[in-house]
């Protein structure tokens, strides 16, 4: 199983999603058991949906793909930033203001937009500092790729 969510009522469900990396990344197997803390945690909690790694779902699976859609378009954005031709003309703080500025405008227009994949880019080329963003922004291409590739393939469609 790569997703589930559990919930105590329509409006306290939480979710875990391992390729968001949730449980290290890795799948959940026949037996594994994993700990979710739900808000609010009044009421018996009950599995609402589940993904499993290949692709087939169980549930309302709408609630787990949503995220996976979300993640898999900001992938694609950060790529267009990544395959930019000026990512090796500029040092990687620079680099890391272009990721911040997409998180600002985005969540601009929806303040409770999660922006994992900005954010992440935004830290690791803050981390690089005022070195050329080329090694960050290759690292972060295969990184950003690979998860794509997972992410897509478990969900036709996207």
């Amino acid at each position: 199983m790569t997703a589930f969510a559990v919930g105590t009522s329509e409006t306290n469900i939480i979710s875990t999603d391992v390729l968001l990396g949730a449980h290290e990344g890795r799948p959940l197997r026949m037996g594994d058991a994993a700990e979710v803390r739900i808000p609010k945690g009044a009421g018996e909690a009950q599995l609402l949906a589940t993904v499993f790694a290949d692709g087939s779902t169980e549930g309302e699976a709408a609630l787990l793909l949503g995220k996976r859609q979300e993640v898999t378009e900001q992938i694609r954005f950060a790529l267009t930033l990544l395959h930019n031709e000026n990512v090796n003309r500029f040092s990687a703080s620079a680099v890391s203001g272009w990721f911040r500025t997409w998180r600002e405008r985005w969540q601009a227009s929806d303040p409770n937009r999660q922006m994992p994949v900005a954010v992440a880019a935004e830290t690791y080329f803050q981390q690089a500092g005022n070195e050329l963003a080329t090694r960050p922004a290759r690292e972060l291409t295969e990184v950003f790729e690979e998860l794509f590739w997972k992410l897509t393939g478990t969900q036709p469609g996207i």
